[in-house]
């Protein structure tokens, strides 16, 4: 579509809508529809339509940030937010989306950890302090790479703004004390970013579960999930923290290949 047509429609709407409603948001995408912004740091969906007004209801709806893992992009959560969207009445969704993948594949990716979290938490305030900020709870999920995301700009929002997520989901990956002394992939690799081939990281990726049997395919993914596994090489806890008043679940497969018990 990039190619035949100069339009960038998130993966992520091919995998939520009907094909009708996804041809129509690729004709009408910059003019509304409904079309997540394929520029933007942070994409929304929101159940309540622009031209509705307000009810206590949705005014107290959740809203949920999510933050995706190493050379992800709000496709990663596709099938979380269509459950979602069947159980809650007026939910609002943002979605971390970073540059260099997805429809902002032909943007540099962001490599500097202090950058991705400004841009992150610039991008949210307004729908979560602004004019556009609800009642309702607000819940950050974030994976593997994502899960480190999410609790630095929860910090940042909570050192910037005494705001922060009234809950937080998080899953596959170390804590972020063991997380600063890991290299880029973590307790899988001891060996750092810089030192590791391409042909590495496809192993990784696939170790990972990537299924896709396309070698160029599984390739794109490798500049994207460098530089994210660069940030979570490069990012460091600081050594004075408050506690987030937020309630915390952590998620762990059992058999996880990349994050270790310990």
């Amino acid at each position: 579509m990039r190619t035949e047509l100069g339009v960038s429609v998130p993966v992520f709407e091919l995998l939520t809508k009907t094909f009708g409603a996804f041809a129509d948001a690729v004709l009408a995408h910059g003019g509304g529809h409904d079309t997540l912004d394929a520029r933007s740091w942070v994409a929304a969906v929101d159940d309540l339509a622009p031209e509705s007004a307000p009810t206590t209801a949705a005014s107290t709806a959740p809203t949920f940030v999510f933050f995706p893992q190493a050379g992800s992009s709000p496709k990663q959560y596709a099938a979380v937010f269509t459950e979602l969207r069947k159980r809650i009445q007026h939910g609002r969704y943002l979605f971390v989306q970073p540059p260099g993948r997805d429809a902002r594949a032909d943007e540099p990716n962001e490599t500097d950890v202090g950058r991705y979290i400004a841009e992150t938490v610039a991008a949210l305030k307004p729908h979560l302090l602004g004019a556009e900020a609800r009642g309702g709870p607000t819940v950050f999920v974030g994976d593997s790479w994502g899960a480190i995301a999410a609790f630095a700009t929860a910090h940042e929002l909570l050192k910037s703004c005494g705001w922060a997520p009234s809950s937080m989901l998080l899953s596959g990956n170390a804590s972020p004390r063991a997380t600063s002394a890991h290299c880029g992939l973590g307790s899988y690799s001891p060996t750092p970013m810089a030192q590791l081939s391409d042909k590495q990281l496809v192993a990784f990726l696939r170790e990972s579960g990537v299924e896709d049997d396309d070698d160029e395919r599984v390739g794109q993914l490798v500049a994207p999930f460098r530089a994210d596994c660069q940030l979570y090489e490069n990012y460091e806890r600081p050594e004075q923290l408050p506690a987030l008043p937020s309630k915390l679940c952590v998620l762990r497969g059992k058999e996880d290949k990349v994050v270790s018990l310990s």
